[in-house]
C-alpha cells in the first residue's frame, strides 16, 4: 500500500492595520467658558480672563509637529504651549501654581515654565500661524512665531513627568485659535521638520486576522475546530518547509543556532497582493501535518512561530520569512536608563544596574556630583506588577575595602589621645622635659642623638643618626579597633631631611607602620587605619632626621554613615552621610518574591523573562520550566551577577547556561528550552542505521577548542589596585578586593592512559580560566570537574541523513540520545550519541542529524 501523501496546513495571524487617529481638542478637558467648533479644532473664549483647553493625544516619546493660528484684539492673548493633565485651566499656561508641569509662549515671544521665563522670541501677531515642535527624545520645544526669523533656541522640557499635552490658553472674551493637528480639518502651511511625525496623532493596534492556507486545498467541518474554514492550497513545496536547530556550549566554541526557514506561497492570480499592506512582524504562525484523507482533528502541531518579514518577488511568489525565537530575548534587558536631567552628567543615558542573586562588589551610579549629594543607585525599582521590586537588602558596604557597620551607624567624631591635652602639644604640662599627658618617652636609645627633646615654645624636637626606634609611645589611651585616625602636625624647622614613621602595635596582627618623608617645612596629614586595639608609637626611621613638630594631633574618623534609601518602597540603594574615602562597593541581595532568593538557575531565568517586554511570555511554558527543573535536579548551582551596562536578555541567558555547559534553543512548540552537554544516554530514543540512512556517515573530531580546566565565577564586580584598598583590610580581603574570579581548578577525576585529558585536549590546560556566573567554588569545582571528565577520552562529531517516518522525523530535537549502527568506525555494534543539531524538512522526511560523543 502506497504512503499517503503529507499535507501541510498553516495558520498565519498578521495584523491589519487601522487608520491614524489624529488629535482635536479635547472637549473633557477643558474650562467651561470655552467654546469649541469646527470639529473641535477652534476654541473661543467667552471668559475675561485666562482660561484653557488640551488636546485629546497624549505625548510620551519621538517627536511631534503642529500649527496654530491665534486670533486676538486690544489687551486679549492667547498662549500656546505643552503641560501634564494636572496643569490648571483656570490660569496661564506656564504661570506659577498650575498644579503641573505647564511652559507656554504667549504673544511677547517669552516662554515661561511654571511660572519661570526660560527664553524668548519675536512675538507673534493676531492671524499668524505658528510652528510647533516637540523633540521628547532629546526633550527641548521649538516655536516659530515669524517665517522670517526661523525656530526659536530649544527650551529644555522636563520629560520627568509624562505625558504632556499641548495647552492652549486664551485672555479676554473673543479671543480665539486654530489648531491643525494633521489629519483631518485645515492642512498644514508648512512642512515638519525632518524626523517629526506629520501630526499629532495615535494609532491603534492593527485587528489580528488569521489567514489559512495548506499545501493543498482543504476544507474543515462544521464540528472542527476551526469550523468551516478552507485553507486554500497555496504552499508550495519546492523548496521544502524545514527548521534547523543545533545546542552549541562554551566548550565548542558556538553559540546555538536556530534557522526556522520560510513559507513559499504561490500568488500566481495577485489575489494575495493585499498581503503587502498587512503588519507581518511577529504575526504568529502555527504549521500542522497531516496526511490526506485525514480529518482536521487528526493534523497535529509540526511548527510554532513567528514570521520576522515578508518578500514579494517577481516571479508571483511571497516568502514569509520565519522569526528565530532566540532573537526575541536578542533586546535589551534593561531598557530603564538615566534621564538627561539626572544631575549627574556622566551617568546620563546609561541604563540603571540591575542586581540578580548576590553579587559581589558593586559600584554603585552616584546620582548627584554635589558634595552634600551622595545617594548611590545599585538597583532599579523593577517589578512585574505581581511581585515586590528584586531586591531585599544591602548586605555591607565597604569603602577601600573597610567596613562600614551600618545600616544607621550614628556618625561620631571623637579625639582619645587629642582630648584633655592628651597629644596637642601645644602646650607642655608641667614644662620640660615633662611629656604631655599620657605620652612615655623612650630613654635607652643607642646613641646618644637618637632622641626626642624639647623643642622648645611648645614644640617637639626629633633627632637621629639613623637608628630606628620608639622615641615616644601613649601610654594610657591607646586606639580603638575598626577606626581610622588621622594624625596631624606642623613642621617649623627641618634641618636634616628623613623619615618619621607612625606605628600601630596592636596584641595580634603584624605591626602596621606609616612612614612619612619630611623634607620641607609646613602642614602635614597621615592617615592610619586600626585593626584591633592598638598603642600608637612614634619612630624615628632608619634615615638620619632632625626635625621640630608643633601642634600634633590624633583624631579619630568615622569615615561614613550609610542608610538605605528607598524609592517607591524599594531598596535600591544606599546614602553616605559623610565623604566617601576612596572606592565604595557593596553586596546586595536581590530577590524574587516571598523572600525567594534568586541564586538557583530557575528564579533567575524567571526574573529575565519577568523583565523582558519583548519576549512574549507564550514562548516559555511548561517544556522550559521543565527542562530547567531537570537541570537544577542535576545540578543545583548557585548564581548572581551585577549588570551595570548594556546586555541583552539572550546574551545574560547565554552566560547563565555557560554554568552548566549548556545552551539554549526553541523547540517545535515555540517553547526555548535548555540544554547540556552531557554523556549520551544509556536508553535511545531512535537507531539509525542502513534501513534508514541514506549516504555515508561523517566523521569529524570534536577539537573542543573553547575547553579549559579551569572554570571561574564569584565575579568581584569592581576590582580594586592596591592603592583603592586602606592599610586596616585584612590581607584575605585584601585579595578578595583585588581578584576578579573565584578561580578553581578541575579536580583529577580516574586518569585514562595516565593523563585526566585526551592528548586531543591538551591545550586545555593553559586555556584561559571560563568565566561563569557560578557563586560557590563547591558548584565551580563540580562543574570543572564534570566537565574535564567528559573530555577525558577523545570526542567525535558525526554527520548523518537519515529519511524516517512522519512521527519520528518530527520528533527529533536535540539533546536526546539515538544509537547509531554503522559498519565504519567501529560502529558496527552500535553506540549511542548525543543528537546536538537537527535540520529537519517536511515533504521529504529528510532530517540531517549532527551527533556527539
Amino acid at each position: 500500500m502506497a504512503e499517503r501523501r503529507r499535507i501541510l496546513l498553516a495558520e498565519i495571524t498578521p495584523e491589519i492595520p487601522q487608520a491614524s487617529i489624529f488629535s482635536t481638542l479635547n472637549p473633557l478637558d477643558k474650562d467651561a467658558s470655552i467654546t469649541l467648533s469646527l470639529a473641535n479644532l477652534t476654541a473661543t473664549a467667552s471668559a475675561a480672563a485666562w482660561r484653557c483647553v488640551r488636546n485629546t493625544i497624549p505625548m510620551l516619546a519621538g517627536q511631534w509637529y503642529w500649527e496654530s493660528v491665534p486670533t486676538f484684539a486690544g489687551s486679549g492673548d492667547v498662549a500656546f504651549g505643552i503641560s501634564t493633565s494636572t496643569a490648571s485651566l483656570v490660569l496661564q499656561p506656564g504661570a506659577t501654581g498650575t498644579g503641573g508641569l505647564s511652559l507656554a509662549i504667549s504673544k511677547s515671544g517669552i516662554f515661561l515654565l511654571n511660572g519661570v521665563n526660560v527664553g524668548s522670541t519675536t512675538a507673534f501677531a493676531t492671524g499668524a500661524t505658528l510652528r510647533h515642535w516637540l523633540d521628547l527624545d532629546r526633550g527641548v520645544y521649538y516655536v516659530q512665531t515669524n517665517l522670517f526669523t526661523g525656530w526659536s533656541a530649544p527650551i529644555p522640557v522636563p520629560t520627568s513627568t509624562l505625558p504632556l499635552y499641548v495647552i492652549v490658553g486664551l485672555n479676554l472674551s473673543g479671543s480665539a485659535c486654530s489648531m491643525r493637528f494633521g489629519g483631518i480639518g485645515l492642512g498644514f502651511t508648512f512642512t515638519p521638520p525632518d524626523g517629526a511625525n506629520f501630526g499629532v496623532y495615535s494609532t491603534p493596534a492593527g485587528i489580528p486576522t488569521t489567514l489559512y492556507v495548506g499545501s493543498e486545498g482543504f476544507n474543515t467541518l462544521s464540528s472542527d475546530t476551526p469550523a468551516s474554514t478552507h485553507y486554500t492550497g497555496r504552499v508550495s513545496a519546492n523548496p521544502d518547509v524545514e527548521v534547523e536547530s543545533e545546542g552549541g556550549s562554551w566548550v565548542w566554541g558556538a553559540a546555538s543556532i536556530s534557522r526556522p526557514g520560510q513559507l513559499v506561497i504561490i500568488n500566481n492570480d495577485g489575489a494575495l497582493d493585499g498581503w503587502a499592506d498587512y503588519e507581518w512582524r511577529d504575526a504568529p504562525v502555527t504549521i500542522l501535518r497531516g496526511f490526506e484523507g485525514d480529518a482536521r482533528s487528526a493534523f497535529t502541531t509540526w511548527r510554532v512561530g513567528t514570521v520576522e518579514a515578508i518578500e514579494f518577488t517577481n516571479d508571483r511568489r511571497i516568502l514569509l520569512n520565519l522569526a528565530d525565537p532566540l532573537l526575541l530575548g536578542d533586546r535589551q534587558l534593561q531598557t530603564t536608563t538615566y534621564p538627561r536631567t539626572q544631575a549627574n552628567a556622566q551617568i546620563v543615558g546609561n541604563p540603571i544596574g540591575v542586581v540578580i542573586g548576590r553579587p559581589l562588589y558593586c559600584e554603585g551610579n552616584l546620582l548627584d556630583t554635589a558634595p552634600a549629594a551622595r545617594d548611590i543607585q545599585v538597583h532599579d525599582d523593577f517589578t512585574d506588577g505581581t511581585h515586590p521590586a528584586y531586591l531585599t537588602s544591602i548586605d555591607q558596604v565597604y569603602d577601600k575595602g573597610d567596613l562600614f557597620s551600618g545600616p544607621n551607624d550614628p556618625y561620631v567624631a571623637t579625639h582619645p589621645i587629642t582630648l584633655a591635652n592628651g597629644g596637642n602639644f601645644t602646650t607642655w604640662a608641667g614644662g620640660p622635659p615633662t611629656l604631655p599627658t599620657n605620652w612615655s618617652r623612650i630613654t635607652t636609645f643607642g646613641a646618644a642623638n637618637d632622641r626626642f627633646l624639647d623643642g622648645g615654645g611648645g614644640t617637639l624636637r626629633c633627632q637621629s643618626s639613623g637608628q630606628q626606634t620608639t622615641v615616644i609611645f601613649h601610654s594610657a589611651s591607646t586606639l580603638a579597633a575598626g577606626q581610622r585616625f588621622t594624625i596631624a602636625f606642623t613642621t617649623t624647622a627641618v634641618t636634616k631631611a628623613g623619615t618619621l614613621i607612625f606605628r600601630l602595635d596592636g596584641a595580634t596582627t603584624p605591626i602596621v607602620d606609616v612612614p612619612v618623608s619630611i623634607s620641607v617645612t609646613g602642614a602635614v596629614s597621615v592617615v592610619i587605619d586600626c585593626i584591633e586595639i592598638a598603642q600608637l608609637q612614634i619612630v624615628l626611621g632608619s634615615t638620619e632626621l632632625d626635625v621640630t613638630i608643633d601642634n600634633l594631633t590624633v583624631d579619630s574618623v568615622q569615615v561614613i554613615d550609610w542608610t538605605y534609601w528607598i524609592d517607591n518602597t524599594h531598596r535600591m540603594g544606599y546614602h553616605l552621610a559623610n565623604t566617601p574615602a576612596g572606592k565604595v562597593v557593596c553586596n546586595p541581595v536581590g530577590q524574587k518574591d516571598s523572600g525567594v532568593v534568586i541564586e538557583t538557575l530557575q528564579p533567575f531565568v524567571n526574573y529575565i523573562l519577568a523583565r523582558s517586554a519583548g519576549i512574549p511570555a507564550a514562548n516559555y511554558g511548561a517544556t522550559t520550566q521543565s527542562s530547567l527543573a531537570t537541570l537544577m535536579a542535576a545540578a543545583n548551582y548557585r548564581v548572581a551577577t551585577y549588570i551595570n551596562g548594556p546586555k541583552t536578555s539572550l546574551a545574560l541567558l547565554r552566560d547563565l547556561l555557560d554554568g552548566w555547559c549548556g545552551w539554549l534553543i526553541p523547540n517545535r512548540s515555540g517553547s526555548l528550552v535548555v540544554g547540556r552537554v552531557v554523556e549520551p544516554s544509556s536508553a535511545s530514543t531512535l537507531t539509525l542505521d542502513s534501513t534508514n540512512i541514506t549516504g555515508e556517515v561523517v566523521r569529524s573530531i570534536d577539537l573542543a577548542k573553547g575547553l579549559s580546566i579551569r572554570l571561574g565565577g564569584r565575579r568581584n564586580h569592581s576590582p580594586h589596585v592596591d592603592a583603592d584598598i586602606v592599610s586596616s583590610a585584612t590581607p584575605a580581603l585584601k585579595a578578595e578586593l583585588k581578584t576578579e574570579l573565584t578561580c578553581v581548578r578541575a579536580g583529577a577525576p580516574l586518569a585514562i592512559s595516565g593523563t585526566v585529558l585526551s592528548d586531543a585536549y591538551l591545550h586545555a590546560i593553559a586555556a584561559p580560566v571560563k568565566a561563569t556566573l557560578l557563586q560557590d567554588a563547591a558548584d565551580i569545582q563540580a562543574e570543572a570537574s564534570r566537565v574535564t571528565t567528559l573530555w577525558r577520552k577523545t570526542r567525535w562529531f558525526y554527520q548523518v541523513t537519515v529519511i524516517l517516518d512522519a512521527a519520528a522525523a518530527d520528533l527529533l530535537e536535540p539533546g536526546q540520545t539515538v544509537r547509531l549502527v554503522w559498519s565504519r568506525y567501529g560502529l558496527s555494534g552500535g553506540k549511542n550519541l548525543l543528537v546536538v543539531g537537527v535540520r529537519s524538512r517536511f515533504f521529504s522526511k529528510r532530517v540531517d542529524l549532527k551527533l556527539w560523543g
